[in-house]
């Protein structure tokens, strides 16, 4: 028999593990990202200074919960790492609450960014962003949804501009999106053993979000040296996302993954990331390239 005393012991070990789980943002220095009223364009760098190739990732915070994971990647290949990142601002060229043009300032930041990114001639470009918008808006409110069409003409923008540099582009699949906060959810059901944590559990269908990523693919066509990257059959890999994935919780919040989950997935980002041929472009540095015009 565990006692009053062995219950609570476990109890608080599960409160400690869900608490940890809400701060657990991963591997990312402080000033390496632009939020609140900062729309400037930050940029961060890691790896050895001789690297002689690089990896920029771009997004939101999205791209953010993959900064710690691509550290490793990048590192244990030997290639340098650059950041830049501005929460609730996709790296695609979207404007879900329908700002002005003066007032769309995410516009003002991502063109900066971008343009910071070709003047440092990256090998190549991992864009990483929320993409929600096309069931259930920003998933605070609910609301502000954008058709799947917005989704193909804002990413193809991006995808364009760094064609335009010669320089290849990942666009790496956004996570999957749980229906609720899960550590709010996994609180409730503390003490109820595994069939009641596994009603936090959430349907794959949905949470996956074909469509946008659809929306994607099709931004890239006609567009050279564009690839795709999808890490969610490690995350949600059969009909029902867990919600744990001993020893981790899988989210910190409603969409975001725990810094200690995404780091697990390291070495599978790294074998799929650079199986793919990033430096086909390398010949043409410094060339333009001729991407299709934008619709």
């Amino acid at each position: 028999m565990i006692g009053r005393a062995g219950e609570q012991i476990a109890l608080d070990s599960d409160f400690r593990k869900i608490g940890n789980a809400l701060a657990d943002v991963g591997n990312i220095p402080k000033g390496c990202w632009s939020e609140g009223k900062s729309f400037e364009a930050r940029i961060c760098e890691f790896g050895t200074a001789n690297a002689t190739r690089s990896i920029a990732l771009l997004g939101d915070s999205h791209a953010m919960q993959w900064v710690g994971p691509m550290r490793t990647a990048t590192g244990r290949q030997g290639w340098g790492l650059i950041i830049s990142m501005r929460l609730g601002c996709s790296a695609s060229e979207l404007n879900p609450y329908r700002l002005s043009e003066e007032a769309n300032r995410c516009a003002g930041w991502r063109s900066q960014a971008i343009g910071k990114i070709i003047s440092m001639h990256p090998t190549a470009v991992v864009i990483s962003s929320y993409n929600g918008w096309t069931f259930r808006g920003d998933g605070v409110t609910w609301s502000n949804t954008i058709t799947p069409e917005e989704v193909r003409m804002g990413t193809r923008q991006t995808l364009a501009k760094f064609a335009r540099a010669g320089i290849p582009v990942v666009v790496l699949r956004d996570t999957p999106l749980p229906p609720f906060d899960i550590p709010n959810c996994l609180a409730r059901h503390v003490g109820g053993g595994l069939a009641a944590q596994k009603q936090c559990d959430f349907d794959a269908t949905v949470a996956l979000n074909a469509t946008a990523f659809a929306a994607e693919h099709s931004a890239a066509d006609g567009l050279p040296n564009i690839y795709f990257l999808d890490m969610n059959d490690l995350i949600c890999p059969g009909i029902r996302c867990a919600a744990i994935r001993e020893p981790w919780i899988v989210y910190r919040d409603k969409d975001h993954l725990t810094g200690s989950f995404a780091q697990s997935l390291a070495p599978m980002l790294q074998a799929r990331l650079f199986q793919l041929p990033l430096t086909h472009a390398d010949a043409a540095r410094g060339s333009q390239a001729n991407p299709e015009p934008l619709e």
